[in-house]
């Protein structure tokens, strides 16, 4: 699995990243990572409702919630298309269909967490002017 995000640099100089070399300060990384989590969160990655003992209509209720067409149609608003959203989410938390995002998150959590291990006091080694 590939996830990637795209930074402008206006979006990274939010982070007081300015340059490349500003990547190799952990606490940098560390900021990039908190807003790649936060951006993560807002992802739904769903269990296979088949599989979970749902009845027939929940099944239906949410394989057609799961389709880009129905956040495609008009809520009249943004907050009752966000409601929609958030009651959505609580509903797959609630039936534990999370399991899988779940899953992923934790690992991506942990894969960061060796990766920067010992990248407390690295900096990089700064040749010429």
């Amino acid at each position: 699995m590939r996830i990637e995000l795209k930074d402008n640099s206006k979006e990274l100089e939010k982070f007081g990243i300015l340059n490349f070399c500003d990547l190799y300060d952990p606490q940098k990384n560390v900021i990039l990572f908190c807003d790649f989590l936060m951006k993560f969160d807002s992802l739904m990655i769903v269990d296979d409702r088949f599989t979970e003992g749902l009845t027939d209509t929940e099944i239906a209720n949410q394989g057609n919630k799961l389709e880009y067409a129905f956040w495609k149609r008009d809520f009249g608003s943004d907050a009752t298309k966000g409601r929609s959203k958030t009651k959505l989410k609580n509903y797959i938390k609630i039936k534990k269909l999370d399991k899988t995002f779940t899953c992923l998150k934790n690992m991506i959590i942990q894969k960061f967490d060796v990766l920067f291990r010992d990248c407390e006091d690295s900096y990089p080694v700064v040749v010429g002017n």
